[in-house]
């Protein structure tokens, strides 16, 4: 769960800054910094219609959207990176309930972004290494209510196969421990483990019984790189007697989806 969050002074000084430096180090980051919903789909199927002219435009700039304030940093280092990598993602919400879709801004604050209710779609332009997540639209809080992409928190990337969009599913997200339950797809996935934190981290994958299995060590600053699968999940926690965990990825649990990338990366963090 993330909890309340407090408010950042100067939040809009300082996004300006980060994107005027981030202007200066690319030279194809001319973008406009802004959410272009494409559609609004009436089913969790179809093809947005390219020949619709009254697209509806939500900038992700604070100051753009006077009547919603970003709510606080949810995650340290969880924040929205570089402008260089545009990529259209289809969020389809197969929760049962109406979500509010979140984008982590510059300075990682949570922004509000637009709602879906159950069964439809929105068809989204946003940038790859820009992260988003999913709460209940009737919750004032922000919780890890749902999942993007099979896990707490979404980074587009589109798939192996490209296509006209990524197709980023909205469901409800595990609550504990025992609603981990592997159920591997049979497609590959190479994943790279990064472990950020400045200790040990026991990584271990829940098996389609529901046990864990520890899989690797690995210490602080390292790496570690394996062939799993869709659909299974992986924990690591600092301490094996103690039980405590640590993030991956910003959630507290990891799904591998097969992307574009090679290698999909997975950084191990601590909760603060």
């Amino acid at each position: 769960m993330f909890g309340s969050f407090q408010k950042t002074s100067s939040v809009e000084s300082l996004q300006k800054m980060i994107l005027r430096e981030e202007k200066q180090r690319k030279t194809n980051a001319e973008r406009p910094n802004k959410l272009n919903i494409r559609s609004k789909s009436t089913d969790s199927g179809s093809d947005p219609d390219d020949s619709n002219n009254n697209n509806t435009i939500i900038t992700q700039q604070s100051e753009q959207t006077k009547n919603t304030k970003p709510q606080g940093q949810i995650r340290a280092g969880l924040r929205s990176l570089y402008l260089d990598k545009p990529v259209r993602v289809k969020f389809v919400n197969h929760s049962g309930k109406e979500v509010q879709l979140y984008w982590i801004n510059f300075v990682g604050e949570c922004e509000k972004a637009f709602k879906i209710l159950d069964g439809k779609s929105e068809v989204v332009d946003t940038f790859e290494t820009h992260p988003w997540i999913a709460a209940n639209a009737r919750n004032k809080k922000v919780s890890h209510a749902f999942t993007i992409g099979n896990n707490l928190v979404y980074y587009p990337l589109m798939g192996p196969n490209g296509g006209k969009y990524a197709v980023a599913e909205i469901r409800k997200a595990p609550e504990k421990l025992a609603d981990l339950i592997s159920r591997p797809n049979g497609t590959e996935v190479l994943v790279k483990f990064i472990n950020r934190t400045s200790r040990p981290a026991y990584l271990e994958m829940v098996n389609p019984e529901g046990d864990r299995e520890l899989k690797h060590t690995l210490e602080a600053g390292q790496s570690w790189t394996t062939c799993t699968q869709e659909k299974t999940f992986w924990i690591t926690t600092m301490d094996q007697e103690t039980d405590e965990g640590l993030l991956l990825n910003y959630g507290w649990y990891y799904s591998p989806v097969k992307t574009r990338m090679k290698k999909e990366r997975c950084y191990i963090t601590d909760y603060i």
